[in-house]
């Protein structure tokens, strides 16, 4: 392991990642019906409960979380109804 030598701005940086951070930061209005819904613990005597945390989403899905949140970022790229 070593140290860089430098900090890379992102404005300089080309990220092949796409960078969602602001669009979704906590301070972003969604509506709750943009969420597709996935088994939560109480969901036998609650609705879903949309927009919590990644740790529900985890801890409800396992390794299909990932697939999860594929999904929105492809409906947010295709302009759909997130964000």
């Amino acid at each position: 392991m070593s140290k860089t030598e430098g900090f890379v701005p992102s404005a300089t940086y080309s990220d092949p990642f796409l960078d969602l951070r602001p669009k979704y930061g906590r301070k972003s209005k969604r509506d709750p019906q943009d969420f597709p819904s996935y088994l939560q613990v109480f969901s036998d005597r609650s609705a879903f409960i949309a927009d919590l945390s990644i740790i529900d989403l985890i801890f409800n899905q396992g390794p299909a979380s990932s697939e999860y949140l594929q999904a929105l970022v492809k409906k947010s790229i295709d302009g759909n109804a997130i964000g």
